[in-house]
């Protein structure tokens, strides 16, 4: 009877030990590990929501420096058409003028000379900063251009919010 008691006791410690261990496991080991794995899993989600706020921001910022950048050449590009349209309205005018010096008739003052040629010929104008005034029908195809490049500047290089 003893060694029954005996055993008895050993298979009581035994089944204690055996449900008690998956408990003590339980908690020392896979619910700790659950949770540095959660926290990992947690934090790289932060990190990567951060990224992608920071790509968005870092696109938003390198889209609207495309969009200056483009605007820039826009304008640049505006300045020398407009330029190269007052050089060759300054030639068409010199040429005018003289085709219509050498056909008056040389008897005639200078004075009456002129007086014919402003009737027939354009003239050449600066506005008071010294940019040359272009007819309406050059302007307005540099405007149109300048327009159409910013135009598509935009469509190119969409303003994001």
């Amino acid at each position: 009877m003893e060694k029954i008691k005996q055993h008895f006791h050993l298979i009581i410690i035994v089944l204690i030990v055996l449900l008690i261990a998956p408990v003590v496991y339980y908690f020392a080991y896979a619910l700790p590990k659950y949770n540095v794995d959660k926290l990992d899993l947690d934090k790289q989600k932060y990190l990567d929501e951060q990224v992608k706020i920071m790509s968005e921001e870092q696109k938003k910022e390198q889209q609207k420096n495309l969009l200056d950048s483009c605007l820039g050449d826009a304008d640049f590009s505006y300045f020398n058409s407009w330029d190269n349209q007052c050089k060759a309205w300054k030639m068409q005018v010199d040429t005018e003028w003289e085709n219509c010096r050498d056909s008056l008739y040389s008897w005639e003052t200078d004075e009456e000379n002129k007086s014919r040629c402003k009737v027939s010929t354009s003239d050449y104008q600066l506005d008071e900063n010294g940019t040359c005034l272009l007819p309406s029908a050059r302007s307005s195809s540099v405007e149109e251009d300048v327009k159409n490049l910013k135009d598509e500047c935009y469509r190119k290089y969409p303003v994001l919010y």
